[in-house]
């Protein structure tokens, strides 16, 4: 199963729409925020909250962006377990490690000391795909119910600074032929997740 997971917006044409998309495909989570890129970390909550309440049956769970991100979702079914085990606490994607991971205090992805005051951020997953356990979906979920640090930058958030909160070792798998990046000349460092 697959859903797209959307804020609010103050259009009301907007909304009509969506209503419209929901009661048609069933495939819509809305959360009680405006929908903006600084509310990603809120996105990614609601749809952590809704498959702990409503997702009780599958073994994984598959983050993704829908608009920048081609995911070969048939590539992957047949590697799935060697990939991660089922029931194991583990996470696959492109990883961050430092210099990547230095905090940014100006631009697009800034982040102020009070939010975070180290320099660089633990091992994270790049934010355009990342595959997790249901485990994992779980623990992520309940340490971020649970604390009272918040990033707005959902990868480095959930991936990152939760994993690394966690007392369970969650493990990284980071296969180059899965996830990788590509440059694209038109909107700079384009994420995608494939498999080949």
């Amino acid at each position: 199963a697959y859903a797209f997971v959307v804020g609010c917006s103050k259009n009301n044409t907007t909304e009509n729409r969506l209503a419209e998309e929901f009661t048609l495909h069933q495939d819509i989570i809305q959360g009680t925020f405006i929908d903006d890129y600084r509310n990603i970390s809120l996105k990614v909550f609601t749809a952590f909250k809704w498959i702990h309440l409503y997702c009780h049956t599958p073994e994984y769970v598959l983050k993704i962006d829908d608009n920048d991100v081609f995911f070969n979702i048939f590539g992957l079914l047949d590697r799935l377990p060697k990939l991660l085990s089922p029931g194991s606490m583990g996470l696959a994607c492109h990883t961050y490690v430092y210099p990547e991971g230095q905090v940014f205090r100006d631009g697009r992805w800034a982040v102020g000391k009070e939010n975070y005051a180290p320099d660089h951020y633990p091992v994270y997953c790049a934010g355009s795909g990342y595959l997790m356990t249901k485990h994992v979906a779980e623990e992520l979920y309940r340490l971020a119910i649970q604390t009272t640090q918040y990033i707005w930058i959902e990868d480095v958030y959930f991936t990152g600074i939760l994993v690394n909160s966690s007392s369970h070792k969650i493990h990284f798998n980071s296969p180059a032929h899965y996830f990788a990046h590509y440059y694209n000349a038109n909107s700079g460092l384009l994420n995608s997740l494939h498999s080949q």
